[in-house]
């Protein structure tokens, strides 16, 4: 049994059919809210991945910078210790 809606222009609309067209809207609706948060959630995952690779670089570099500055006190000490050894 179909229930049939009179139209201000005169033409007559199926009440299930204009049912079917939300329920298709609705449907079209939902998937672009999936799709914009699957996009979203990418762009996270990208921009924590590069957080991470600033983050190891970083503390890379400090290494790196740590590592030159007790090469250079190594050095320092013992051209002291040689400059004291030739004293005496």
């Amino acid at each position: 049994m179909e229930l049939w809606m009179k139209g201000d222009n005169g033409c007559i609309i199926s009440v299930l059919n204009l049912i079917n067209i939300i329920i298709i809207i609705i449907i079209i609706i939902i998937i672009i809210i999936i799709i914009i948060i699957i996009i979203i959630i990418i762009i996270i995952i990208i921009i924590i991945i590069i957080i991470i690779i600033i983050i190891i670089i970083i503390i890379i570099i400090i290494i790196i910078i740590i590592i030159i500055i007790i090469i250079i006190i190594i050095i320092i000490i013992i051209i002291i210790i040689i400059i004291m050894l030739n004293k005496y």
